[in-house]
């Protein structure tokens, strides 16, 4: 008798459990919404890995959706005996807000009256027991195992009252957010790469090469953790990389090189980039134009004036005492050429009249004409200028004239008070600054100067 009546209990249990929601529930309110959890296999799966049971052994008869509402902490139940609810083997009955519909692989979980806000599920309970056979042999009931869900499988359908929550990517372990971002304000670089992974995992790496025109990337900041143990955000660093090398500036030195081109010509690139091959490096060799001196100067190195120290050795020219990241302007130095002096034959001619000259020491090559002004008789000025050549052995008339010593010179003499014109004419004077007494014998008969 008992079995029949156990029998009869167990299939009443299982026709409760096909009939819909509204057929043994209060009507759906519209602004509820169910769970679908797919499903029990996983479920199982989970459980076992948390106690170390096979599959078989294990028995599903309940589920709790967490979340929060009004920002709180909350719970929708379904299938657990303690709220309301019974159950036959992997199937559960409705009961308070909720059922359990086992055979089609997936469980319904009403969130009767908005229990939870269904966008803030985080993870699901489950219950389950241990060697379970039927209502009068439950088995070992096993404590909740709480299984964090990854968002990504977590989705409100469109235009229905459903959230689907998928369990193939669940894990014991809680779940955290990864997210890579470029760092660069009012531009998107790269989109943002957004990665939930279970805590104690192997942080996810950013996908591809972050590329930025005009910077090369530097890494990540704060420094990406070997292992997930909570939400992170890694925000790309980006170095300026001006000359397109794909090498941070900040890791090379620019050098300019200047000339003054009335002392010589400079052949090469002016402007250069080096970047230091290792931290030891306290020098490196510079990449000099080849300077090619001016008549009349020699070319004698470079210099900076920049902080840097230009050292020389065997031609070869070194930068040292620099900083990483700096610029520095290196100018070429030159000394005058001191030319060789050699014997030539100046004669100072006043038309054809000779005046003076002789065999003079003078510089080499093109020279002013103001090297003989030393030479030029007392008395007489050059009648030339501009540049002529000294040769060895050579001669050169150069002209000369008196230099004057008197002047003529307009005087008017007029009346002090009235400015009317008394006498006056042009008169022979000496040159020069002179004294007003110089015309005491020019002044009108009967007037003061």
């Amino acid at each position: 008798m008992k079995k029949k009546l156990l029998a009869i209990l167990l299939t009443l249990c299982l026709v409760l459990g096909l009939f819909p929601i509204g057929v043994l529930a209060a009507p759906k309110d519209l602004n509820d919404t169910e769970f679908h959890i797919n499903g029990i296999k996983e479920m199982k799966a989970l459980v076992a890995e948390k106690y170390d049971l096979s599959e078989s052994e294990i028995t599903i008869h309940g589920v709790e959706v967490n979340g929060t509402r009004n920002n709180e902490p909350a719970t929708a139940t379904g299938g657990v005996a303690d709220h309301g609810y019974s159950n036959a083997g992997d199937i559960g009955l409705p009961g308070f807000n909720g059922k359990l519909t086992g055979w089609t692989n997936f469980w319904t979980v009403l969130n009767t009256d908005d229990t939870i806000d269904a966008e803030t599920v985080s993870s699901i309970t489950i219950y389950a027991r241990k060697g379970y056979k039927d209502l009068l042999h439950k088995g070992e009931e096993l404590d909740g195992v709480t299984v964090y869900l990854n968002p990504e499988e977590v989705e409100q359908l469109d235009g229905k009252l459903i959230t689907e929550i998928g369990l193939l990517q669940a894990s014991l372990k809680p779940q955290y957010t990864i997210t890579y971002t470029d760092g660069v304000e009012d531009e998107e670089i790269f989109a943002d790469q957004v990665k939930t992974v279970a805590e104690g995992t192997e942080t996810p790496a950013f996908d591809g090469v972050p590329t930025r025109t005009g910077y090369v990337f530097s890494g990540w900041y704060p420094e990406v953790a070997e292992t997930v143990t909570a939400d992170a955000t890694y925000t790309a660093q980006w170095d300026v990389d001006e000359n397109g090398d794909q090498i941070a500036d900040m890791k090379q030195i620019y050098v300019t090189f200047e000339i003054d081109g009335t002392k010589g010509t400079a052949t090469g690139d002016l402007e250069q980039w080096w970047t230091q091959k290792n931290e030891s490096e306290s020098s490196f060799l510079l990449n000099t134009p080849i300077v090619t001196a001016t008549e009349g100067y020699t070319f004698t190195g470079w210099v900076c004036n920049d902080g840097a120290t230009v050292t020389e050795a065997s031609g070869a020219y070194f930068l040292t005492d620099y900083t990483l990241g700096d610029t520095y302007t290196l100018t070429a130095q030159f000394e005058k050429t001191e030319p060789n002096e050699v014997m030539m034959n100046i004669r100072f001619m006043d038309g054809d009249e000779f005046v003076s000259g002789g065999d003079y020491m003078l510089p080499e090559g093109v020279q002013n004409y103001s090297i003989l002004n030393e030479y030029v008789p007392e008395g007489y000025q050059m009648c030339v200028s501009g540049d002529f050549m000294v040769t060895a052995g050579g001669k050169l008339d150069v002209p000369v004239e008196k230099i004057p010593t008197t002047g003529i010179m307009n005087i008017r003499f007029v009346e002090q008070s009235s400015g009317t014109f008394i006498a006056g004419g042009d008169y022979t004077l000496p040159l020069g600054v002179q004294n007003y007494s110089i015309l005491n014998e020019y002044v009108p008969e009967g007037y003061q100067m």
